[in-house]
This record gives structure tokens, sequence and C-alpha cells, in this order.
């Protein structure tokens, strides 16, 4: 036997086999299993306005449409800060990491001048809730919290 047909009979032999092999009959894809559903989100992150709310000196909206806004990145944090031209004042939140991450601590100094002057400046500590759609929850408990607007 030449060495052509042994290979040739070898190959019909391979497709006798494989053609007696019974064939599993194709089964369905199982379904993918639901998401987990997440424990009751936080009251305060469906506060979407940006804004220091239960602070020290009062509630304070950041509105984008007459405010100006800026971010002071420097080397181990940034500061943000809302500057309202008509009423000239200027709010800022100093010392957060440049990079916000949900369940992180972060502490800063929230301070409000006015005409120049300081009205307020005080220093908190709060729990990263929620980074989402542009923007950062900064919790201190229920009723002090801070909504960030990113850039």
């Amino acid at each position: 036997m030449t060495i052509k047909r042994l290979i040739s009979v070898s190959v019909l032999a391979a497709a006798l086999l494989c053609s007696c092999i019974p064939k599993t009959p194709d089964r369905p894809t199982p379904p993918a299993p639901d998401p987990p559903v997440p424990d009751d989100p936080d009251p305060i992150t469906m506060v979407t306005t940006p804004g220091a709310y239960g602070v020290e000196g009062g509630d304070v909206i950041f509105d984008l449409s007459v405010n100006q806004f800026s971010v002071l990145e420097y080397t181990g944090g940034c500061s943000y800060r809302i500057i309202n031209p008509q009423t000239v004042t200027v709010v800022s939140v100093s010392g957060l990491p440049r990079v916000l991450a949900a369940g992180n601590k972060v502490s800063f100094l929230y301070r409000v001048l006015e005409q120049g002057h300081s009205t307020v400046s005080a220093r908190y500590d709060m729990t990263v809730l929620q980074i989402k759609d542009g923007k950062a929850w900064l919790k201190k408990d229920d009723t002090t919290f801070i909504v960030i607007a990113l850039l």
C-alpha cells in the first residue's frame, strides 16, 4: 500500500468515525442572572442640584447658569470654587483629593467669601456617597451634604 493510499484510507476512516458519533442537540443558552438589587439608595443622592446643604452659614445652591465654576488642581489635591459675580461671593471646597471614589472619606475646608470677607470657614469630614452623571455626592450626615459638579 502506498503512502498516498494509506493517507486516503485514514482520512476516510476518520470521516466515517465522526459521522457515527451522535450529534448533541443544541441547548439554549441559559438566561443571564438578574443583576443584584442595590440597597435603598441614600435619599441625598436624589438631590441633583449642585450645592452645599445643611452647612454652616446655610444652604448655598450652585446655580451654574449664573455662577462661574472653577477647579484648581495642585499636587495632592484640588479645590472647587463657585463664584457669583453679581453678589461678589465665592464658595470654595478646598483640600479634596484629585480623584474622588464612592466610599472614600474626605476632609476639606468649606469657605464662603462675601465682598472679599470670609463669612464662613469650616472643616468637614464627609463620605463620598456616589459619583454619577458628572457629579459627586459628599455626606456628613442626613442633613449636611454637598453635591459637586465635576469638570
